[in-house]
């Protein structure tokens, strides 16, 4: 977000970054959030797997 700037305005960004993210949840759906939480846990699980030097597989 904006670390480089005063405190004041790093709070005015940070309150107008969650209220973009609240006023677009309705819009979008619950579904919406639900495909999002699951591509991310996709992807932390193929970046730990990679770690220990494997992959997933499509089934």
């Amino acid at each position: 977000m904006r670390s480089g700037l005063d405190k004041p305005k790093t709070a005015n960004a940070a309150g107008q970054k969650i209220a973009r993210l609240i006023s677009t949840m309705p819009a979008k759906g619950q579904e919406y959030c639900e495909q999002r939480d699951r591509q991310h846990g996709l992807r932390v699980l193929t970046q730990r797997l990679a770690k220990l030097g494997m992959q997933m597989i499509p089934i």
